[in-house]
């Protein structure tokens, strides 16, 4: 992540904790662990091009917080509970291993231990862990009012131009980097199909309107580049 950014998330975060009443000293040790959990393996610019290093991390990671953040404030004014879909959001992949079936009930783990020490309402807690199970791929989703708003912010990736979504794509991929080259395809094969064969994408009309075109046409062109490729 650029200086510039990491000074934004940085000033996002406080903005944020602020709120809650937290002191500073305790916002910045927490701020600093979630720069560990996020950049732990490389300091990789998911999807934007900026930098090829390769990363654990090269698409899950702090630039990908700031990108849900920017995607979910254009609809903020549609949340029930904003202050908790952004808690959510800085939390929701702070646990990230590859494939792994648990990232985000460890995820909500790790964020209820935090706001559980900071003396938060349960009703606040349990809010942020709701919505940050809810942007797990498979399962059902809880019932919380936000969780269209956070998931649809989660995936506007899908959405994106043509080339910014390939590096995303080519990002998804030195994630899986120790997967062999035809057990990576099938199981990515999996997943697009699995989008494709819902019937909307995103659930809110903002994000429907704005990128379900655009998300389907990538999907689909993945989906051939990668079966091309058999």
């Amino acid at each position: 992540m650029q200086k510039a950014d990491l000074l934004e998330m940085h000033n996002r975060w406080f903005l944020l904790i602020r709120g809650l009443g937290v002191n500073a000293v305790t916002a910045e040790s927490v701020f600093g662990e979630l720069m560990a959990q996020y950049e732990a393996d490389g300091r990789s610019e998911a999807a934007s091009g900026e930098s090829e290093a390769a990363s654990g991390r090269a698409y899950h990671n702090l630039t990908h917080v700031q990108q849900v953040l920017t995607s979910a404030e254009a609809v903020a004014g549609q949340a029930v509970d904003w202050t908790a879909v952004q808690l959510a959001i800085w939390f929701h992949d702070v646990v990230y291993v590859p494939g792994a079936p648990d990232n985000e009930a460890q995820s909500a783990h790790f964020a209820r231990r935090i706001l559980q020490s900071w003396q938060l309402p349960d009703e606040l807690i349990d809010a942020v862990e709701q919505l940050i199970l809810a942007t797990a791929l498979n399962g059902t989703a809880p019932a919380h009012p936000d969780v269209p708003l956070i998931q649809d912010a989660d995936i506007a990736t899908l959405g994106w131009p043509p080339d910014a979504y390939r590096r995303y794509a080519q990002a998804i991929r030195r994630e899986f980097a120790h997967v062999p080259e035809e057990a990576y395809r099938h199981g990515r094969s999996q997943i697009l199909a699995h989008f494709l064969q819902k019937p909307r994408l995103y659930r809110t009309d903002y994000f429907f309107a704005r990128l379900e075109a655009q998300a389907r046409a990538n999907l689909r062109q993945e989906l051939v580049e990668l079966r091309g490729q058999t």
